[in-house]
């Protein structure tokens, strides 16, 4: 039998998870493969993959053949420090173009959501490379993602935004950013539905060993990637996670008319 195709991204957020799960692809029968978030939801809407981590804009507007694998997703709850609106000034309605992050897709809808009545109202998207002096010397804003994201210059004159604590002030709910989507017609066994569950658990001292490669003899560093995986991340599709992936969903039908009102379709993992 073919092993079953699972895709995930590698950024730092994900690590926990990826270095769990690798330790039993083979008695698995599981094969692992990286890449952007968006990457992974292209590959896995043409059947590339047989599930992913894809980003929760990209299961959204797939509700109505993608399964959803309980208890799992990358959420956060107010500050985030990996998903930022960077602007040059404050007045919004001076933003006409916004550079985004090419690998971004749920942070452009959030941004569109909080945002987009704000700026200048004939403003555009301008796809861009993760650099953000490039992005704001082309552009009036730039949405930034992921590790580069975290690793913003703090001391910068310019005015960042956390998008996943600009939607908790909106909302008061947590927001999720990637949930494991099942496609249509593929049989995961429980096995490795389990173990993808149990990865998400976190480990301290795998924690230690994630952020001690990251940060690269630098304790600042350290000591945020810590905090970061710590307390900023969530694996866990709970309650809470849930409520805040269904206000996404009734937020996203004003923005894109392909998201439709529709129950979520679970994986039976019993």
């Amino acid at each position: 039998m073919s092993p079953l195709r699972f895709g995930c991204h590698d950024f730092l957020n994900a690590q926990p998870l990826l270095k769990n799960l690798k330790k039993s692809t083979s008695a698995l029968n599981l094969v692992i493969q990286t890449g952007t978030p968006g990457e992974l939801a292209d590959r896995l809407r043409a059947g590339e993959l047989d599930l992913a981590m894809i980003p929760s804009y990209e299961y959204l507007k797939n509700v109505r053949t993608y399964r959803l694998l309980p208890g799992v997703c990358i959420a956060s709850r107010g500050e985030v420090e990996s998903v930022f609106l960077v602007t040059q000034n404050k007045d919004f309605k001076q933003i006409k173009t916004v550079a985004v992050d090419c690998r971004s897709r749920t942070s452009v809808a959030v941004l569109n959501i909080l945002f987009g009545d704000r700026f200048d109202s004939d403003w555009s998207l301008r796809p861009a490379e993760p650099d953000l002096e490039v992005m704001l010397s082309e552009s009036s804003a730039a949405l930034i993602i992921g590790d580069p994201a975290l690793e913003l210059d703090r001391s910068s004159p310019y005015f960042r935004y956390d998008l996943s604590q600009e939607w908790f002030h909106r909302t008061g709910k947590s927001f999720v950013h990637a949930v494991v989507a099942i496609r249509e017609g593929v049989l995961v066994p429980k096995e490795i539905s389990n173990s993808i569950q149990n990865a998400t658990q976190k480990d301290a001292d795998l924690l230690e060993v994630i952020c001690r490669k990251y940060a690269e003899q630098d304790e600042t560093k350290f000591v945020q990637c810590q905090n970061y995986l710590t307390h900023k991340i969530s694996y866990h599709l709970g309650s809470e996670e849930i409520e805040g992936l269904t206000q996404f969903q009734k937020m996203c039908e004003n923005i894109d008319e392909g998201i439709i009102q529709q129950d979520f379709i679970w994986e039976n993992v019993e």
